[in-house]
């Protein structure tokens, strides 16, 4: 059969639909983003299983009550911190998926000092990103990319770029790949266009390593 890395670049190709497809700057941005396989990071390197094996429990408990994928949360919290719970940002954003204590005194948690509150208010945060772009009309796999992006970026940046990818590129501001996230390569750089590109990469990853994600959790049963 096809290895992990082959499959891991049917998925990412199936991901992008046809979007690409006839599209200059849609291929552009394939080649630039997607079609090289050489990841910043390997989300599924020896280091990087254990850590996901150690905060699954955590990140399914509150992305389930949340109606999110777990895999898109532990994608998350790779992206901004590697699985490190102490990781601190110059901004002050804490722990695994970096959250200004702020946020998350606003989303009712009062600190950020376990991994638990940790995912618990960057799971929050996201979710309440996806849930008022779904508001608006937008559909969930559109809204969790535009989400991230404002995760990423913030809110009001991110409004301001849909404006942007509206009003002067004559795009659609409800979907971020070849659209909004063109406004946000012109405007604000390649940082924002790279996280939602590599979250997604994560994601993938995740999924389609499950069975290493499980024989580690079998292996973690068997040694307790």
């Amino acid at each position: 059969g096809a290895s992990l890395s082959e499959r891991m670049v049917d998925e990412i190709n199936r991901f992008l639909g046809e979007a690409a497809e006839g599209s200059l700057l849609g291929n552009v941005l394939f080649r630039r983003y997607f079609a090289d396989t050489r990841w910043i990071e390997n989300p599924l390197g020896p280091e990087a299983i254990t850590e996901v094996s150690r905060y699954r429990p955590l990140f399914s408990k509150y992305a389930e009550s949340s109606g999110l994928d777990w895999r898109l949360v532990a994608a998350v919290a790779f992206q901004e911190s590697g699985f490190d719970p102490s990781a601190v940002s110059a901004a002050g954003a804490r722990g695994l998926m970096q959250v200004l204590p702020e946020t998350a005194r606003e989303l009712g948690i009062d600190n950020l000092d376990s991994p638990d509150n940790q995912i618990a208010a960057g799971v929050r945060y996201l979710a309440r990103l996806v849930e008022q772009y779904e508001s608006e009309g937008i559909a969930y796999r559109h809204a969790v990319n535009l989400a991230l992006a404002a995760y990423n970026a913030g809110p009001r940046r991110l409004s301001e770029l849909r404006q942007a990818t509206s009003s002067e590129l004559g795009l659609n501001p409800d979907e971020w790949f070849f659209n909004v996230e063109r406004a946000a390569a012109r405007d604000v750089g390649l940082e924002t266009v790279r996280y939602v590109a590599n979250v997604n990469k994560y994601r993938i990853a995740y999924e389609l390593g499950e069975p290493l994600l499980q024989a580690r959790a079998d292996e973690k049963v068997l040694v307790e």
